[in-house]
């Protein structure tokens, strides 16, 4: 995911996928929010060992 992000880091509402063109607007905080919560979450489960949720509507505690 991060690789697709755009010279400055941010990811446009939509990416051709393609060509990796970025579309429509730059929403500076949705799109991260997912890539943080994806870091957080992988941060944890290396520390503990727990698995991560299977359930794709899980949310950080």
């Amino acid at each position: 995911m991060l690789a697709r992000s755009s010279s400055l880091g941010l990811f446009a509402e939509e990416i051709d996928l393609e060509t990796g063109a970025h579309l429509g607007n730059f929403p500076k905080a949705f799109s991260h929010i997912g890539v943080i919560n994806v870091a957080v979450s992988l941060a944890h489960a290396g520390n503990t060992g727990e698995e991560l949720p299977q359930n794709p509507n899980w949310r950080l505690r």
